[in-house]
């Protein structure tokens, strides 16, 4: 049996409308299920929400995992503020689900468009998506199923402060 290093996390608000949050590490035993989660994170909010007067936006459980088949270091000319953007529709809705990737690798860009033939990348990412892989699906924001992609766009982050301080993209 091995421990998982998890983050508790949890968004609050006081009055005055300032957002701060709450976080503590926590050692997870890799046999614990969701139920022992929730029920572990409703416990310690009981405790916690007795000792605060802010009021509770968001309580998450973030686990740290190995980073298997990801890059050991950044590729040079890859900037995060380059993306793929895919929408994929959902089940149940008319509304799409967005996922975007940043740094979206050179090699999949053909004139300009993600191309998303290449065996084993695009393809392969989109089927595990698509798919239930252990049981566990990929939803939108209000917990719907994604079903197939709609759309797939590269796009340019240009508005966000930490990402445009390291830009060196004109334009």
């Amino acid at each position: 049996m091995a421990n998982v290093l998890a983050l508790l996390s949890i968004s609050q608000v006081d009055y005055l409308g300032t957002k701060a949050s709450h976080d503590v590490y926590c050692s997870i035993p890799d046999t614990k299920t969701v139920a022992n989660l929730s029920t572990f994170m409703t416990d310690y909010l009981g405790f916690y929400g007795l000792m605060t007067g802010a009021q509770g936006l968001d309580a998450q459980i973030k686990l740290h995992l190995p980073l298997t088949g990801m890059p050991t270091s950044p590729v040079a000319g890859q900037e995060n503020e380059k993306t793929g953007l895919f929408t994929f529709n959902q089940a149940s809705t008319r509304y799409v689900a967005a996922i975007d990737v940043p740094a979206i690798n050179e090699t999949l860009i053909v004139d300009g468009k993600i191309d998303l033939t290449p065996a084993g990348t695009v393809d392969g990412w989109l089927s595990f998506l698509e798919s239930t892989p252990d049981g566990i699906t990929i939803v939108g924001k209000f917990n719907n199923a994604i079903t197939t992609l709609r759309t797939a766009a590269l796009t340019f982050r240009k508005h966000r402060r930490s990402l445009n301080r390291t830009s060196t993209e004109t334009g």
